[in-house]
């Protein structure tokens, strides 16, 4: 979930949106509310969880760079992005327009980069 690209110097909101975020679902979720059992495979309700890598803010580049990480741990050749935590419209616009003049093209060049060196 993407829910913030910020440009240097407005760090901060990432985390504040995060917690709040968490907070929400954990009271409205009860999926969130993990069973208690001796083995994580045992019978009953799995819990829901929500982790930190969940939540990508930061500048293009370290968005980007982010991406890149969770993608390549992962073996993910696809991802969703949802935009959220932006308060106005116009903050809305300004991580759109961020995440596609600057992410995206930044995506596309380790897309490139991959797509080379397996050729090679």
């Amino acid at each position: 979930m993407i829910f913030e690209i910020e440009e240097e110097g407005t760090a901060g909101r990432s985390g504040t949106y995060a917690e709040g975020f968490r907070s929400m679902i954990a009271a409205s979720d009860k999926r969130m509310a993990v069973a208690a059992r001796k083995a994580l495979d045992s019978p009953g309700t799995h819990g829901y969880t929500m982790g930190d890598d969940e939540f990508i803010g930061g500048t293009p580049e370290q968005a980007a760079d982010t991406i890149r990480e969770q993608c390549e741990m992962t073996g993910a050749g696809h991802f969703q992005v949802v935009f959220a935590g932006d308060t106005t419209v116009e903050q809305l616009a300004h991580s759109w327009d961020l995440y596609g003049t600057r992410v995206i093209p930044l995506l596309k060049s380790t897309e490139r980069r991959e797509a080379l060196a397996q050729a090679v």
